[in-house]
C-alpha cells in the first residue's frame, strides 16, 4: 500500500472539521474514537468529532440530508441504494488515484459494498459463519476433528456420532438457529439466493435449488434427530458439553478464549459447493461532504490500518485486507483463520437488498421454527414468503 504524506492545509487558518457518525452497536464508536486522535496528531489542522448514530435512524436518509457527516456508518440496504441515489461518494477513483489494489481486500467483504463497479463505502464490521466445535466432546466420541473442505455428508455423519443419549438427557451433535438469514448460508452454498441482483425473487424464492438447500436444515431436526432445538444460547451450549457443534458467526470469535473451541468452515453441498452469508457494515463518504479529499484520508486511515491500528481492528473484528489479517495475528489465529477462509465464499445476506425483505425477516424467521416445530413443506413456505415478498416490493427499473 503506497504511503501518503499528511494532507496539507495551506491557505486556511482554521482547521479543517470532520464529522464521523457510527451505530452503536459492534465495537464502531471505541474504534473510530481512538484511530481519530491518532490520526489528528498524524495530520495536524484536521479535527474529527466522532459520535454515534442515534438507535432509530436512517443512515441513508441522515446521509442525504443537509446535516449529514462526511463519513457515516452505513448498513442494512443503505449499500446499493446510496449509489443509486448518489448519496454515497464512489471510492474506486480514489482507490485509482493512490493505485490501492483491490486484491488486498477478501473478495466477499468487498463485492458486497458495491453496485456497478462502484463502491460505496470499505467494509467496516464483518461477519460471516462458521462451524464452531467442542474437542472435549470429539474426544469423548473418539472423532477426528473437521476440517476445511468437508463435505456435507461428512458434516452429517459427524453431527450423528456426537449426538448421544446420557443419564441427564441428550446431547445433541449440532446447534443452528431457526434464523432465515442464518439458513442462506446454506442457501447460498447450494448456488442460490434468496433474492437476485435486482432484487427480483422470482428465479430465486421459487428456485429448485433454494428449496433443496432449506430440506437439508430441516433434515437436521427431522430426519437425523442430530440438531438441538434453538434456545438461542449456541455458544453457551456448545463450552458446557451440551452440543458439539454450532453454526454460528464469527462476533463471537473474540470472546473465546477456551483452547478446547476449535471452528472449521462450512462443508461444501452435494449439489452446489462452498458458500457462506455475509453481514457487513461499511464505512462511506457523503456526497454532501464540503471535505471529501480530507474525509477520505481520514476513511483510508481508519478502514485501511496498519501497524497498531491494524491491531487494534483485529483485537474485536474480522479483517477485511490480508495486509490487517497479517499484522492483527489472525491470519494465525486458530478461530480467526477460519473466518478469514470463508471470506472467500462469502456473500452479502439478501436483508440487505431492501427494506421490505428486511422488515419480513422476523415473519420469516417464524415460519423457519414452525418448519422445523411442526413439520411443515418447505416448498408451501417458499411460496408464501415470494407471495409476501411480490405484493410490497417495488423493484428497480429495467436498464
Amino acid at each position: 500500500m503506497p504511503e501518503v504524506p499528511p494532507l496539507a492545509v495551506a491557505g486556511t487558518k482554521e482547521s479543517v472539521v470532520l464529522r464521523a457518525a457510527t451505530a452503536e452497536y459492534g465495537s464502531g464508536y471505541g474504534y473510530i474514537s481512538e484511530m481519530a486522535r491518532k490520526f489528528e496528531a498524524e495530520n495536524p489542522g484536521i479535527h474529527v468529532e466522532v459520535s454515534v448514530l442515534p438507535g432509530n435512524s436512517n443512515s441513508l436518509e441522515l446521509m442525504k440530508s443537509d446535516s449529514s457527516p462526511d463519513i457515516i456508518q452505513l448498513g442494512a440496504n443503505a449499500f446499493y441504494e446510496s449509489i443509486r441515489q448518489g448519496a454515497s461518494v464512489d471510492l474506486i477513483p480514489y482507490f485509482k488515484m493512490e493505485s490501492i489494489d483491490t486484491d488486498q481486500y477478501y473478495k466477499g467483504a468487498l463485492e458486497a459494498v458495491m453496485l456497478d463497479n462502484k463502491l460505496a463505502a470499505l467494509p467496516f464490521d464483518v461477519h460471516t459463519m462458521g462451524v464452531y466445535y467442542s474437542k472435549k466432546r470429539f474426544d469423548e466420541q473418539k472423532i477426528p476433528y473437521p476440517k476445511d473442505g468437508w463435505t456435507w455428508n461428512d458434516f452429517v455423519e459427524t453431527a450423528k456420532k456426537l449426538t448421544v443419549e446420557t443419564d441427564l438427557g441428550r446431547k445433541y451433535g449440532v446447534h443452528f438457529s431457526y434464523d432465515v438469514e442464518m439458513v442462506e448460508a446454506l442457501v447460498i452454498a447450494n448456488q442460490s439466493r434468496y433474492l437476485g441482483s435486482n432484487r427480483q425473487s422470482d428465479g430465486y424464492l421459487n428456485s429448485p435449488k433454494t428449496a433443496d438447500a432449506i430440506r437439508l436444515y430441516a433434515d437436521l431436526f427431522r430426519t437425523y434427530h442430530v440438531a438441538a432445538p434453538d434456545s438461542g444460547y449456541s455458544i453457551p451450549s456448545l463450552m458446557s458439553g451440551q452440543i458439539a457443534m454450532a453454526f454460528e458467526f464469527s462476533y463471537w470469535a473474540y470472546q473465546i478464549k477456551d483452547p478446547d473451541i476449535g471452528l472449521v468452515g462450512l462443508p461444501s453441498l452435494p449439489q452446489g459447493g462452498r458458500g457462506n452469508v455475509l453481514y457487513v457494515e461499511g464505512l462511506g463518504i457523503s456526497a454532501k461532504s464540503k471535505h471529501k479529499d480530507a474525509a477520505w484520508r481520514f476513511l483510508r486511515y481508519i478502514g485501511m490500518p496498519t501497524g497498531e491500528g491494524a491491531a487494534l481492528w483485529g483485537s474485536s473484528q474480522l479483517a477485511v485486507t490480508k495486509a490487517v489479517a497479517e499484522a492483527s495475528g489472525q491470519s494465525t489465529h486458530p478461530i480467526w483463520n477460519g473466518f478469514l477462509k470463508e471470506l472467500e465464499y462469502a456473500k452479502r445476506g439478501s436483508f440487505y437488498d431492501n427494506d421490505v425483505w428486511n422488515g419480513l425477516r422476523g415473519s420469516h424467521s417464524d415460519d423457519i421454527r414452525k418448519l422445523i416445530t411442526s413439520d411443515g413443506d418447505v416448498t408451501a413456505m417458499l411460496a408464501k414468503w415470494k407471495a409476501e415478498y411480490d405484493n410490497r416490493a417495488v423493484l428497480p427499473a429495467a436498464k
